[in-house]
């Protein structure tokens, strides 16, 4: 399984880059950013996690798929 985290984390990493206006993350990263979270988490990389979805709740307030999955 490792092998396919590594391959999503990759995957999600290239849509964020590509999410990026205006030297920014646009809204468009927010589905990416707690994905990304959740992979992080679901492998053990609690502090990647974490910054994943503060970086979501960054970019939009209150951000709920973000707080829930902090939650969790």
């Amino acid at each position: 399984m490792e092998k396919y985290y590594a391959d999503a984390i990759k995957i999600y990493n290239y849509g964020l880059i590509l999410s990026i206006k205006d030297g920014k993350f646009s809204k468009d990263a927010l589905s990416l950013l707690v994905s990304l979270g959740n992979i992080y988490m679901d492998t053990g990389k609690k502090d990647k996690s974490y910054t994943c979805f503060r970086m979501a709740m960054a970019i939009e307030k209150g951000y709920w798929s973000a707080r829930k999955a902090m939650y969790n």
